[in-house]
């Protein structure tokens, strides 16, 4: 394949509105979780180990003993893990557990139906288990919260979704990805972020947590996702900045959920206006550990991806074509893959639409930034 692969567009009736909302400002996101959450839904994200064969998952250890004894799991509620997008609605929380262990706590309410319609049934089926509804979790975040959600007089309903975080990364994740030191965060005082309340998407085993009450969870979580709308983000005034993350648990007691190595796909989409004519698609990693190119030939086939692409060149009726520049800051050689595919343009609109899929693999973790640029 050549340095320069040509991609052909189709005509559709229309396209999805988020679509102008991705190609708009970044200031008006930043005032609308409801529209942030709808560029972030574009994405689609999966693992190769997605379907899980245990539906019960215990404590490592002589904990894990106990815990059966008492009666204490994480059992999931699809064997399929699942994706999930919403917004936080408390304040970002690293909890330091006894030993190495560092948990990633993040607590997010949706607004899009596909999602509240998720938790509402997460929920009512925690409720089932016949074990305490006092010690659930219920905020009052400072923006509208979905009447679908609400519970009593205790608040809205909101979800957990956590992770356990290597030790040996937490510095370079704290300063490059995420915070990682105990404690409450402000995520907005992060550079990747640039919000109060910035929306994740994530995705991974879609369980109850029953050693706390049975509560709905993603856990572990997989892939994780955000828009970096800070103000001094890369790229010009209309590009999209997607910080990404493939991490498998390093809590070892989802060795079975989340086995290394931990090869996924990630689909950013990519949304241009009727003027666009170069883009500019740049992909550089963050924190990593190495990549794992064998189990890439394994589990994703490489033979999905352009090879050693430098651009793109769309095609298609309607309009003229559209060059894209693929810059690879600082990626390694191996163990990771992409293509550009699905375009569409929108008859009415003019705007064009596609995705940009990452493939990578990794016995613990990827995290980088995807950054579209276009004019």
């Amino acid at each position: 394949m050549g340095a320069q692969t040509v991609v052909k567009w189709q005509s559709v009736p229309q396209l999805p509105g988020a679509v102008q909302d991705l190609v708009g400002m970044d200031s008006s996101l930043r005032k609308d979780v409801v529209a942030t959450e709808g560029v972030v839904d574009l994405v689609e994200a999966w693992v190769s180990d997605s379907v899980m064969d245990n539906n019960r998952q215990y404590l490592s250890g002589g904990w894990g003993k106990i815990g059966k004894r008492l009666n204490r799991y994480w059992q999931y509620m699809t064997p399929v893990k699942q994706k999930y997008v919403a917004t936080i609605s408390r304040e970002y929380k690293i909890y330091d557990g006894l030993g190495e262990e560092v948990d990633m706590n993040i607590f997010v309410m949706p607004h899009l139906p596909e999602y509240m319609s998720m938790v509402r049934k997460g929920f009512n089926r925690s409720f089932e288990q016949g074990r305490s509804e006092k010690h659930y979790r219920y905020d009052n975040p400072p923006y509208p919260c979905p009447e679908e959600l609400r519970f009593q007089e205790l608040g809205f309903l909101t979800v957990e979704c956590e992770g356990t975080l290597h030790a040996d990364y937490r510095d370079a994740l704290s300063e490059l990805f995420i915070p990682t030191a105990e404690g409450k965060h402000h995520l907005e005082d992060h550079g990747n972020f640039g919000v109060v309340y910035p929306t994740f998407g994530l995705y991974g085993a879609w369980v109850m947590d029953c050693n706390h009450n049975c509560r709905p969870e993603i856990h572990p979580i997989d892939w994780m996702w955000w828009l970096d709308l800070s103000e001094d983000r890369p790229g010009s005034p209309r590009a999209k900045s997607w910080i990404i993350g493939l991490v498998r648990d390093g809590s070892e007691r989802f060795d079975t959920w989340s086995p290394a190595p931990l090869a996924g796909e990630i689909a950013i989409p990519v949304a241009l206006p009727p003027d666009a004519q170069r883009v500019t698609i740049t992909v550089e990693p963050l924190v990593h550990s190495p990549l794992d190119a064998a189990a890439l030939a394994e589990k994703l086939n490489p033979s999905n991806y352009a090879e050693n692409p430098t651009g793109f060149r769309l095609e298609g009726a309607g309009r003229d074509a559209v060059e894209i520049e693929i810059k690879r800051d600082g990626m390694p050689d191996t163990g990771w893959g992409m293509a550009l595919e699905g375009f569409v343009r929108d008859e009415s609109t003019g705007f064009l639409m596609g995705q940009l899929r990452f493939g990578v693999a990794t016995p613990e973790l990827f995290t980088g930034r995807v950054t579209v640029d276009f004019e």
